[in-house]
């Protein structure tokens, strides 16, 4: 199937052949390098905080009052006769 369909790149043509490596070179082997660890304490170092105004206040969640606040709404639509 591909053949039917062809290739948009141009065929390849021979540039001569080339020497490559000469017999009997002796490759240099590749000079040995210590391996570097990084430590857990360099990562904590790069976290930064991206706690907002809003969510460094201590006391949101505070369920005495949650409470005293569901209480005053209630009162209040009492006043207003509403539910």
């Amino acid at each position: 199937m591909l053949k039917v369909i062809g290739t948009p790149s141009k065929p390849s043509v021979a540039r001569g052949k080339t020497s490559g490596r000469q017999v009997g070179t002796a490759q240099v082997k590749q000079e040995f390098k210590q391996i570097i660890f990084k430590l857990q304490k360099d990562a904590q170092q790069n976290v930064e905080s991206i706690i907002t105004d809003s969510e460094s206040a201590p006391d949101i969640s505070n369920p005495q009052r949650i409470l005293s606040f569901i209480n005053l709404v209630q009162a209040s639509l009492k006043k207003l006769n509403t539910t």
